[in-house]
């Protein structure tokens, strides 16, 4: 029976170790492109969470920077889940910590400071993330359904939606407080705006 990607998708978002070996033996790309733009890696661990079956397709050749889904790399999308032990294997394995998606520009660390994840968010400052890298401006992304990028740093976001230790883990990296938005607002604002703890808002002021 002839197998293809889809194959190899379904395979690795179920976890069935024999079916993925078998698909990739048979001459599979380990990096092909299923019908919605998703790979064997991001399957494996972004619907089936199989840490295993990821290490073992990082092992084959899976590539770790990955941007052909509009969701994000890899690491975007474990740091967007908070999943700090893929992020790990994905970092050892060389990942681009300060890999921008083509069109919106935003990074993991974006990604971790919107969903919150403070523990994502340190771990990529530790591995070099770039504190002010700024995504693009009026640039569609996936982290929001109803809104565009302008021009955020994921500062921004992190007085938007992260905790204390996760701003004072991007102060301390050199997070830089004055940088504005295509639209002008500051980090302060994003925190205003979204009605954060006075505590959060002193920090940024």
């Amino acid at each position: 029976m002839s197998v293809d990607v889809e194959d190899l998708i379904k395979a690795s978002r179920e976890g069935d170790w024999d079916a993925v070996r078998q698909i990739i033996d048979s001459g599979v790309d380990v990096n092909a492109q299923g019908s919605h733009g998703n790979t064997a890696l991001v399957s494996s661990f972004a619907f089936g969470d199989h840490f295993e079956l990821v290490r073992y397709l990082i092992s084959v050749g899976a590539n770790v920077d990955y941007t052909g889904m509009e969701e994000g790399s890899p690491l975007m999308l474990a740091a967007f889940g908070g999943k700090t032990e893929h992020m790990k294997l994905f970092l050892e394995a060389g990942a681009d910590v300060n890999l921008a998606m083509p069109g919106g520009g935003e990074t993991a660390l974006h990604d971790a400071a919107v969903a919150g994840h403070s523990g994502a968010a340190k771990l990529l400052i530790d591995a070099g993330a770039d504190v002010n890298k700024a995504a693009n401006s009026n640039a569609t992304t996936s982290m929001f359904t109803d809104r565009k990028l302008m021009g955020e740093t994921p500062l921004h976001f992190a007085a938007a939606f992260g905790d204390a230790e996760m701003i004072s883990a991007m102060l301390d990296a050199g997070a830089d407080k004055s940088i504005s938005t295509s639209e002008d607002k500051l980090a302060v604002d994003y925190a205003m705006e979204n009605n954060r703890p006075e505590d959060i808002i002193e920090m940024i002021a």
